[in-house]
């Protein structure tokens, strides 16, 4: 996921004279082959998956049934997302796809299988490379042919947030793009080819849909702008009907919400993001959109990004997070988990808002703000740790975190922890991760920043 783009504006683009009639005519093509390639013919009905549908109203049909995505967008926890009501895992690279379609047929799960490629900022010199590119395009091709048959195969997903540049320069990028998309829906006709792109942008769609005609539907990765996707869509109609998933959701991103003085995201805690999750689904879903064919959210497992806990559906030891019990309520799953309200974690009163500065050595007291723990769901233990930040180096998907200082921990219990300030000058950040009595965990952090 490439979010820091969120942060910068956007574009405008002036379409005038020959560009505006260029454009023009491609829209009529493209909305024309579009119809065509929607409407089912008798061949299209021999396809293990596809998407039908004309004019606005639109289904995912696998084996000759429709098919509506609940899913996961992550790795593993297969069985878990089957006993939530769930029914397919998007998965973010091919390393392992052979052993996540049989873990997924196993748990008649459907897989979203992504065909990463080269992100925004390497769209020229990369693609330029033929040495490079020609590795990449031979590597995906041999992943399609090898797992085309499979039976928990849903479709392929060609790139996640390309950005989809309109300049001339980035030739090389649509030739290599649509070739291969050629290429793979030769090989294998039997399964829908989609594209995820970072949120709702309207331009970033027309690109899309000019430059490259041959996609059988969309994706978008949106998190707080999920409340205005379906209005938005509603309103580009007049350019583009098309079908389209959800590829990515779950709580507020880390760009979306309030940062300290030093431009560390405050992150809340595990059930402030259950509520969202369920805010989501109960109010902005478009669940009555004929061309919404499912959604997916992120991250079906352990995930760190900004932190090691903010988009993360378990923890570190498969234990469920309360956004676990939020999206299998709404997929109809019976289990609910009865985890009590964390309000706030603070530092002796003041909490992340407040900009905590601390100077080195200085002792001070986190403590844990309870709403109504008791006896039906007790804590039955709190793993406190102190870690160093990274959010600020861009290197998001570490997959070891920072290192605990936990020498700066003076002692703790279920409460609260007395710790040292670290000497060093920077930022740092206070884990809490309460295990509960039913197994579930509930996680909150707090930033701080040690000044001289």
């Amino acid at each position: 996921m490439e979010k820091e783009s969120h942060k910068k504006p956007g574009k405008i683009i002036r379409l005038t004279g020959t560009v505006l009639i260029i454009s023009a005519v491609s829209i009529l093509l493209w909305s024309k082959s579009s119809i065509r390639q929607s409407s089912v013919d008798a061949a299209a009905q021999e396809r293990t998956v596809y998407v039908q549908g004309q004019k606005g109203e639109f289904e995912l049909i696998r084996n000759g049934q429709p098919f509506v995505v609940r899913g996961g967008a992550g790795m593993g926890f297969y069985k878990e997302l089957r006993e939530a009501g769930g029914n397919t895992i998007r998965v973010y690279d091919t390393l392992q796809l052979g052993a996540v379609l049989d873990s997924a047929l196993r748990y008649d799960l459907a897989v979203i299988a992504d065909l990463p490629m080269p992100g925004s900022k390497h769209l020229r010199n990369f693609y330029e490379d033929r040495q490079l590119s020609s590795a990449l395009h031979q590597g995906l091709l041999n992943t399609v042919k090898q797992h085309k048959d499979h039976p928990a195969l849903l479709m392929w997903n060609l790139g996640n947030e390309v950005v989809f540049p309109i300049h001339p320069r980035y030739k090389s990028f649509y030739s290599f793009y649509n070739g291969l998309l050629k290429e793979i829906k030769e090989i294998d006709p039997n399964h829908p080819v989609c594209s995820s792109l970072e949120s709702y942008e309207r331009r970033v769609l027309i690109k899309m849909r000019l430059r490259v005609p041959g996609l059988d539907l969309v994706g978008f990765n949106t998190f707080g702008h999920l409340a205005t996707l379906e209005s938005s869509l509603d309103r580009f109609a007049w350019f583009w009907t098309g079908p389209y998933l959800i590829t990515e959701t779950g709580p507020n991103g880390y760009w979306e919400e309030s940062t300290t003085a030093w431009k560390a995201p405050i992150e809340v805690s595990s059930r402030v993001k259950a509520e969202q999750v369920r805010l989501r689904y109960s109010s902005q879903m478009p669940l009555g959109d004929p061309r919404f064919l499912g959604a997916c959210f992120f991250y079906w497992g352990n995930h760190r990004e900004a932190t090691s806990t903010w988009f993360s559906i378990f923890d570190r030891n498969g234990r469920k997070t309360a956004m676990y019990s939020a999206i299998a309520e709404f997929w109809g799953s019976a289990e609910s988990l009865d985890i009590p309200v964390l309000n706030t974690l603070s530092i002796e009163g003041k909490t992340a808002k407040d900009h905590i500065l601390l100077e080195p050595e200085g002792r001070h007291t986190a403590l844990l703000n309870w709403e109504n723990l008791d006896d039906t769901c007790d804590v039955a233990d709190v793993q406190w740790n102190i870690r160093p930040e990274d959010w600020y180096s861009h290197k998001l998907d570490h997959v070891e975190k920072p290192k605990s200082l936990n020498q700066y921990i003076v002692h703790s219990n279920r409460n609260s922890m007395a710790f040292r300030v670290p000497t060093s000058v920077g930022p740092y950040r206070i884990y809490a991760s309460i295990v509960l009595d039913n197994g579930s965990v509930e996680t909150a952090n707090i930033p701080f920043y040690t000044i001289q």
